[in-house]
Order: structure tokens, then C-alpha cells, then sequence
């Protein structure tokens, strides 16, 4: 509801889907970004916390290859890489799906090596898709 309804939203919008055109209507574009970046430090290192805890040791080599999770996990839920398209519900059921679908790969005993080769398959072809409704648009 943040990003829909509010005025931060709105400009992470407009920030997102074309930086130009933004700071043309108005937005102070770099006060905005450093906010957007500033939330975005504070909820990695809430989460960095988190893991730390969950493990209980802190390790530097812990969140290898979590960021390859969270593309795929964005780009399941229907988050645009090009910007300014999606919503945080559909990056939280892209989550639940990435989980479900790992989860039951790591049950059937399927490699982890595998597990990543297809996360990038997911991802290429959310990608296509994606630029494929980007140009049906235009």
C-alpha cells in the first residue's frame, strides 16, 4: 500500500520507470533515490541480521547466491527489469513459488548445480516474456 497510495511510491514509480522524464516533472530525483537507497541498506542489513541469527554465526560468504534468489524471485512475481512495472504481492507469491519450487528439488534429491541452472532458466524466460509484453505495448 506504501508503493501505491503514497507520494513515495508514486515517485519510486516515475523514478523507476523513466528517471528522465521524473526529474522533469518535478521530482528531486537524487533526495528520492537516496531515501529509496537508504531503506533498501537498512532492510539488507535487517536481513543480513536475520540470517546471522537463524545460523547462528556470521559467516562473509553467507549470502552467496541469495541474490540470484531474489531476481528470480522479482521476476516470477511479474517485476519488470526495465523498470517502473510491479508490485510487492506479486514479489511475495513469486517468493512462495521459488520456495515451493526449491523445496521440492531439494526433497527429490535434485543437485544443487541444477537447482541454480534452472533458477537462470526462470530467469530468461521471465525475461522474454517481459520484454515480449513490453513491446506488445508499445
Amino acid at each position: 500500500m506504501a508503493l501505491r497510495y503514497t507520494k513515495y511510491g508514486k515517485y519510486t514509480y516515475a523514478i523507476g520507470g523513466n528517471l528522465q522524464a521524473a526529474r522533469v516533472s518535478g521530482i528531486d530525483v537524487g533526495r528520492h533515490l537516496v531515501v529509496v537507497y537508504a531503506i533498501a541498506g537498512l532492510l539488507s542489513g535487517l536481513g543480513g541480521v536475520i540470517t546471522s541469527a537463524r545460523a547462528a554465526s556470521g559467516q562473509a560468504g553467507m549470502g552467496m547466491s541469495y541474490e540470484l534468489d531474489a531476481i528470480a524471485a522479482a521476476v516470477i512475481g511479474g517485476i519488470s527489469l526495465s523498470g517502473g512495472v510491479g508490485r510487492i504481492t506479486g514479489t511475495v507469491i513469486g517468493t512462495l513459488i521459488l520456495g515451493v519450487m526449491m523445496s521440492g528439488f531439494t526433497f527429490l534429491g535434485v543437485d544443487s548445480y541444477i537447482q541454480n541452472i534452472i533458477k537462470g532458466v526462470i530467469i530468461v524466460a521471465a525475461v522474454v516474456v517481459d520484454q515480449y509484453r513490453n513491446r506488445r505495448r508499445k
